[in-house]
């Protein structure tokens, strides 16, 4: 994962209004799990969770993982 992958989650994330709670609602997780994603590095989802991520920020995989 590129480091700028949670800076991209959290952008898309607040662009389309999304709170932390919001996002991990939609996700099946916690908030916190949604917080590391965006601050941690390196960020791990697994690749199922990545798709959801994906789908649910209207963007593709591929967008989220590349630099």
């Amino acid at each position: 994962m590129s480091d700028s992958f949670g800076k991209k989650i959290r952008n898309l994330r607040t662009d389309m209004g999304l709170t932390l709670e919001e996002m991990a609602n939609k996700l099946g997780t916690k908030k916190n799990y949604v917080w590391q994603l965006e601050n941690k590095s390196p960020a791990r989802p697994s690749g199922q969770l990545l798709l959801k991520i994906a789908d649910i920020l209207e963007v593709s995989p591929d967008f989220l993982i590349d630099d």
